[in-house]
């Protein structure tokens, strides 16, 4: 059912709506914010089965496009970056983290180093990295071979099938997947002899915070 009566919604209705959510500190939301709202409002819509009527897609279009503008320059007047969105991690800020996790030698510190390591290589998203089993990992020829049983673009398990290769690194150690792995499952033993999660426990997005 239909949160919205999607009949008596008409566009200034809505975008007064939009032009009302700030950030906490008053600030206007990003660009992607105000597209994220109209197409979420499109797809309402769309598993309604409720016609757009065209008038109503082309304002909405007009207004979204000012909206980025205004985004564009109250930054620039506040002189804030215009960047949005997290930035990504360079290969220097990854090499320093896994040197200070590998120095580190601490429980959790070797399992910030190994789920670290793992998203690098198999560039996977966190998601699926918290739910590796061992049973989804084995060696293959030189390599390590790891089976994700859905990702984002594939959420029905069809390439669950499909190997992602990690290879060992022996002219950087505190680089290296394989040696990482061994480390962290000789620091935890009951893992290789159960059908446990690689990395166990619900909270694992806060163990290390501190870091």
């Amino acid at each position: 059912m239909c949160p919205i009566v999607l009949e008596t919604l008409d566009f200034n209705t809505f975008s007064h709506f939009v032009t009302t959510r700030k950030k906490d500190n008053g600030s206007i939301l990003s660009k992607s914010a105000y597209g994220a709202m109209q197409s979420s409002l499109m797809y309402l819509h769309k598993r309604a089965r409720y016609e757009v009527d065209e008038d109503f897609r082309r304002d909405m279009s007009l207004f979204n496009k000012g909206m980025k503008r205004k985004v564009v320059k109250d930054k620039i007047e506040a002189g804030v970056s215009l960047e949005e969105g997290k930035k990504k991690m360079n290969i220097n800020v990854f090499k320093l983290m896994c040197s200070k996790f590998a120095e580190s030698g601490t429980e959790d510190a070797m399992f910030a180093h190994l789920y670290l390591i793992l998203e690098w290589n198999l560039m996977a998203r966190s998601d699926n990295c918290k739910i590796l089993r061992l049973a989804h990992l084995e060696w293959r020829h030189d390599s390590l071979v790891f089976f994700f049983g859905k990702t984002k673009v594939d959420q029905t398990g069809e390439a669950s099938d499909s190997p992602w290769h990690v290879y060992s690194n022996p002219f950087e150690p505190h680089l290296c997947p394989v040696l990482t792995l061994a480390k962290y499952l000789l620091s935890n033993p009951d893992l290789v002899t159960s059908d446990a999660r690689l990395f166990p426990g619900n909270d694992q997005y806060s163990r290390c915070v501190y870091y």
